[in-house]
């Protein structure tokens, strides 16, 4: 059976590097999304264009070596000559609303004003979904989305509802997915592949050998990790590898211990 899971490569072009990086932390927490590429530089970026294949492209308009506009005008040539953009999405971000009016002629999905809040992000970003993705029953409800793992043959399918994976293992070209102490799926991805297609708010790298279920999560114990219904525990990576995961930890700490209270039994 063909496999038709997608993930939307991202392209961002900003001048400002602090706006670039602030792009940049909004898609790598965004699912189904990986970003390919990000510049301050616009000449770099229409080179890529050329020869890569690009879905959605977050591009700001007041830039000094080509502007937004003049961009996005080159992008009507480079469209015709790498077929693989012909259907990327331009979502426009700037500092100023002026600019909007010019852009509607270049079919823009979506037009952000700096600074730019999450929710009007996620605006976005549906947009670009409702414009690239067929409609679909994981499209109608993020609820559908599971992974079926075919057999080598195709003849059998298990389905995999990720609330069920308790963490993830790289084992060289392919990963394991673990969802008891014993039991785990072997599947042909490699583990970054296998995290794009994963809700970004549930599963997390704590090694780059591992990722965990954040519903999972049940101790650290120093530079370990134990996990709910697992014997074992997992390493975790050098300190500031893996910041999502460490602020995770920080945002939710409070002080305080695990008591066991015995009570006497009188009869």
């Amino acid at each position: 059976m063909e496999k038709k899971q997608h993930v939307l490569r991202a392209m961002v072009v900003d001048d400002d590097i602090q706006a670039l990086q602030y792009m940049a932390e909004l898609i790598n927490l965004t699912d189904g999304i990986e970003l390919v590429v990000k510049t301050t530089n616009p000449r770099k970026a229409l080179a890529k264009l050329r020869t890569i294949p690009i879905d959605v492209l977050f591009l700001d308009i007041e830039m000094p070596i080509i502007s937004g506009l003049q961009f996005m005008a080159q992008l009507k040539l480079l469209r015709e000559t790498n077929p693989s953009i012909s259907r990327m999405q331009i979502v426009v971000c700037s500092a100023y609303e002026h600019f909007a009016v010019k852009t509607y002629d270049y079919k823009v999905a979506d037009y952000l004003i700096k600074p730019i809040f999450f929710d009007r992000y996620i605006e976005a970003i549906n947009e670009v979904k409702r414009r690239i993705l067929p409609l679909s029953l994981n499209v109608l409800s993020s609820d559908n989305r599971c992974f079926l793992i075919h057999s080598e043959r195709g003849k059998i399918v298990h389905r995999v509802v990720f609330s069920d994976i308790i963490y993830l293992e790289a084992r060289e070209q392919k990963s394991r997915l673990w969802i008891s102490d014993t039991k785990y799926y072997d599947v042909h991805m490699i583990l970054k592949n296998v995290l794009l297609l994963l809700p970004k708010s549930q599963f997390v790298k704590i090694h780059r050998s591992y990722a965990i279920s954040i519903s999972h999560f049940d101790a650290k114990v120093g530079r370990e990790v134990g996990l709910k219904d697992l014997s074992r525990r997992l390493p975790l990576g050098e300190s500031g590898t893996y910041p999502l995961f460490e602020s995770w930890l920080a945002e939710n700490a409070i002080n305080g211990k695990l008591v066991a209270e015995i009570k006497n039994n009188e009869y």
